[in-house]
This record gives structure tokens, sequence and C-alpha cells, in this order.
């Protein structure tokens, strides 16, 4: 892949998991991001964070703008959002983030995305938005981590978030725009399904019933998963009555053979996983290592 340094407007996303860094730089609206250089970087000595040397040469050219996408315990739900000025509809999904989460006591951070701006729902004067909390210590403790780059970043942001943008993203292609599916991501701070019909998010749940309160990651495999993923899915059948859930998607770390007995469990198929966009390196299209920086790219800066 040739590396074309004409244009400066570039951004870049870094996804951090234990051992490796995966990357992708893209230009062009954060819509339709093209991607124009990707891949992966092996983390040696075993310690994560990782220093940053390891990744400082990647990110030295000043004409790339990066964000950093870390495993960080999350809650996440995803709510209807009044259509407000964006001060107030800041302070609105606070509150209904501590109605939500009940973390107060673990001193969170709060923050929100439209995943469909009011506009796009019909019948609506509404956004559908994801909501999430994560804990204040674990955001600083990358915060610091950030500092010692060379270059400061465009932005940082929990694995979680990524992950549900990019299937946001896939849902809407193709034949799945007009299909149901549950999309289960695993990494190492979160677990979670998020189910969507004819492209559109409709529900969204952890499928540990701990909360992260120490920042261990949240365990995706054995009945509590599975039963947590079929109540949800049940849930949605029971809200939306012509609702069939073709299958389950998994990315991430999910475990193959988890994944299949929760499609037995459902009732469902087990779906291929989400195809790689155009330009995603060979490397990293097997391995679904493009699916965190890709969900970063389509950020839009909430």
């Amino acid at each position: 892949m040739k590396w074309n340094w004409a244009r400066r407007d570039r951004r870049g996303a870094i996804a951090l998991v234990p051992g490796e860094c995966h990357w992708l730089i893209a230009e062009g609206p954060a819509a339709e991001p093209a991607l124009v250089a990707g891949g992966t970087i092996t983390l040696e000595g075993g310690v994560f964070p990782p220093p940053p040397e390891g990744i400082r040469q990647l990110l030295s050219d000043k004409r790339v703008r990066w964000a950093v996408v870390a495993p960080l315990a999350v809650r996440g739900a995803i709510a209807t959002l009044p259509a407000l000025p964006d001060a107030d509809l800041a302070q609105g999904t606070r509150w209904e983030a501590e109605k939500m989460f009940h973390v107060g006591d673990l001193d969170p951070v709060y923050d929100f995305e439209i995943l469909a701006p009011a506009t796009e729902m019909s019948a609506s004067a509404a956004h559908l938005g994801l909501l999430i909390a994560v804990r204040r210590s674990a955001v600083n403790h990358w915060q610091e981590w950030t500092q010692r780059l060379p270059h400061p970043l465009r932005g940082l942001e929990p694995a979680f978030s990524a992950a549900i943008r990019a299937f946001c993203h896939f849902a809407k292609l193709g034949d799945r725009r007009e299909r149901s599916f549950a999309g289960v991501y695993s990494d190492a701070g979160s677990a979670a399904a998020a189910v969507f019909a004819r492209g559109r998010p409709l529900a969204l749940r952890n499928l540990s019933v701990r909360i992260p309160r120490d920042g261990d990651p949240l365990p995706l495999h054995g009945e509590e998963g599975i039963r947590n993923l079929r109540e949800t899915l049940l849930a949605c059948e029971d809200r939306h009555p012509f609702l069939a859930i073709d299958g389950l998607c998994g990315m991430g770390s999910v475990d193959r053979d988890w994944l299949a007995q929760a499609a037995r469990a459902c009732q469902t198929d087990v779906l291929a996983a989400a195809p790689p966009p155009a330009g995603v390196p060979e490397s990293m299209a097997a391995s679904g290592a493009w699916f965190l920086p890709f969900g970063s790219l389509l950020a839009h800066g909430n």
C-alpha cells in the first residue's frame, strides 16, 4: 500500500489491546472515511498500557491527527435524547445517565453520542443516543499516558464506544439494512450486546451483571452472559412484535464457541463477522483488528 502524503487532512486511529497496537489512517468525512494505510505493531515487554516509545514513530508525523482507543471498563445504554441545544442536551444526558447507571459513588465520567439524529427518526422529535459511564480514575490513568506521547491527540475514547459506532455503520450496509441482528462485542474492558433492526440500534446491554467498579475486565463466558443476552433479545421482541432476530455477529475478543452456544440458546444463527471496508490491509482483515480503529474514525467529535 502506497502512502500518499500530498493531502494534510488525515485522521488516524490507534486501538490498543494487550500485546498489540492496531492502527488505520483515513481521509475524507467521518461518515465515509477513505482508508489509506493501516497495520499492526507488536508491543514488547508485557506492560499495559505500553510504554509510549513503542508507538512513538507511528505518531511522529504531524500531518496525521491521531486518536487512541483504550479498553476502559464502561457502562453503556442506548436512550432517546431530547432535541435540545448542545449545552442543554449535555446536562440532560448527564441526568439520564445518572438515573440509568447508579454509579455516582464511583466518581464517573459521563459522555454521550448521537447515533441517529432527530431529523432521521421518523415521527420523532428526539435523538437516539449512546450513553456511557467510565470511572474517572481510569480515564485519568490513560490521560496521563497520552501526555507522554510526542504530539497532542485529537481524542481518547473507550473501545466500547468505537465498537458500537462500527456496528452502527455495519448495520446500514447491504442486506443488513433490511435485517435484524445482535452485535456482540468484548474486549479487555467491556462486554456488551447491541440489537439493530433495519439499520438502527434498538437496545444495548452490558453482558455482565457486575458493574465494573475496579477496572477489571467484564467476563463474557458461561451462562451469565448468555442469560443476559437472551433476556435482551426477548425484551426487544416484546417491544417490537414484528421483530425477528436473524442472528448474532461477534467482534473483538468474543469466544467463537461461546457465541455458538449463545446462538443455540437464543434460537438463532451465528452471522459472518462484519466485512472489512475497502482499504483495510489483508493482515488486519482476517483477524478483525480493523474494527476498533475504524469505529474511532467514524467519530464526529462528541
